[in-house]
């Protein structure tokens, strides 16, 4: 198991995506199209680590633009987990990174699958890692130093997936 900055754990690694846990924050990197065999297992690892967790962020890193768009089991699966969110989240922050046309579609299809679940948490939709961070900061409590860590163990988390054979979407 490996552990990173911000006491980021991992617990589960695939080529196209990657779970890491500290016990305020979960964190998803997807690269390729998540299927629905990768969200239900997003699902499990989600109910198995969150235990007792009092307050609980999540970031999910899609980590460039889906080479696809969602199937409509994914975005079923998906929808369900959002609207089903452990009582103990205190918000789901994505992030998608780019300025061009395509990053700014993908934010606004994210943004709209999320108002069709309904969640009952607040959402958000960020472009960059180190903003997802800050704003979950504000939820958790966490102080600048805390917010330095934790974006950087992410970020090395992702440079080294992708090291060991992590995919980025459109790959």
């Amino acid at each position: 198991m490996s552990v990173y900055g911000g006491d980021l754990r991992v617990v589960e690694e695939r080529p196209s995506c990657a779970f890491a846990f500290r016990p305020d924050l979960a964190l998803f990197l997807w690269g390729r199209g998540i299927t629905p065999e990768e969200a239900q297992l997003w699902a499990k690892t989600v109910r198995r680590e969150v235990g007792a967790s009092p307050r609980l962020g999540c970031i999910v890193w899609l980590t460039g633009l889906p080479a696809s768009t969602p199937t409509d089991e994914v975005r079923t699966v998906i929808a369900r987990i959002i609207g089903q969110a452990p009582a103990s989240f205190v918000g789901l922050h994505y992030v998608v990174e780019g300025d061009g046309f395509g990053s700014s579609i993908a934010r606004s299809v994210i943004t709209g699958l999320n108002l069709m679940a309904k969640p009952t948490l607040p959402v958000r939709v960020h472009q960059s890692v180190g903003d997802a961070t800050a704003s979950l900061a504000r939820d958790l409590g966490w102080s600048v130093d805390d917010v330095s860590a934790i974006t950087g163990g992410i970020e090395t988390l992702r440079a080294e997936w992708a090291k060991r054979g992590g995919t980025p979407a459109g790959s």
